[in-house]
């Protein structure tokens, strides 16, 4: 009777055993998933700080400019982008300083590069990686007084009256992360078709006179975006395929 009284006490033992086997790799299941779900809106999380990050700078610095231009009297040639980081930006003949965007007496903005975590590391041998850019040589459709046709004609000499007329100033955040440039544009209101970023169909920039300086240039015409002042695109001519950059226009022309 103590024989079968032991053998049901080490069954029952054995019984619980197991259950508290099935429930510990049920529970680390569960943790498992739970981790990887975290994981994944912590990621998620991480990208939206980012382009809010770029988003809210791009903002900050058009509402700056804006006050210089209404409060100090600049006009959009004396605007100066001078810099402690970047050179390259000085006037041939330097504004008042009341017209610089990163002087205290002009838009009082602080020049911030890119932070390292917006950037495709692949790219990092390429011109402009890690620098904010602000040129006039492009012009955004139906954004200023630019359309598709004047945009393409800017720089034909049989088009003089049109010549540089509709160039925006803008700033670009140029070889940014595939991922942050789709987030940017959902963000944003831009759509990503079959879910990539839309792809210029021109040039998003030149290596020619790209640094805003007092004067424009034609060089770039991205044929995409129409209308839309702020967005983030694949390349396609310059800068190529596979790469990602998000503008913003600061004053429409």
């Amino acid at each position: 009777m103590k024989k079968i009284h032991a053998h049901n006490k080490r069954g029952n033992v054995l019984f619980l055993i197991l259950i508290a086997v099935a429930l510990f790799a049920a529970l680390s299941y569960a943790m498992t998933r739970s981790s990887r779900s975290g994981s994944g809106d912590a990621g998620k999380e991480t990208l939206a700080l980012q382009a809010a990050q770029i988003t809210q700078y791009a903002t900050g610095l058009e509402n700056s400019i804006m006050r210089m231009r209404l409060s100090n009297g600049c006009s959009d040639t004396n605007i100066s982008f001078t810099n402690p980081f970047v050179a390259d930006y000085e006037h041939p003949v330097p504004p008042a300083d009341q017209c610089k965007v990163f002087h205290p007496q002009g838009g009082g903005w602080s020049y911030t590069p890119p932070k390292p975590e917006w950037l495709d590391t692949a790219q990092s041998a390429e011109p402009h990686y890690g620098e904010l850019i602000f040129t006039g040589q492009t012009c955004v459709a139906g954004v200023g007084t630019g359309s598709d046709f004047t945009c393409w004609n800017d720089g034909d000499l049989t088009n003089q009256e049109l010549l540089l007329t509709n160039q925006e100033l803008l700033l670009i955040v140029p070889w940014i992360k595939k991922d942050l440039c789709i987030l940017l544009n959902e963000k944003l209101g831009v759509t990503n078709p079959g879910g990539n970023p839309p792809q210029d169909g021109g040039s998003i920039w030149s290596t020619l006179n790209i640094k805003f300086i007092g004067t424009y240039s034609e060089n770039a015409i991205p044929e995409t975006l129409g209308g839309i002042r702020s967005a983030c695109m694949e390349g396609n001519t310059f800068p190529v395929a596979q790469t990602y950059h998000f503008y913003h226009v600061l004053i429409a022309r």
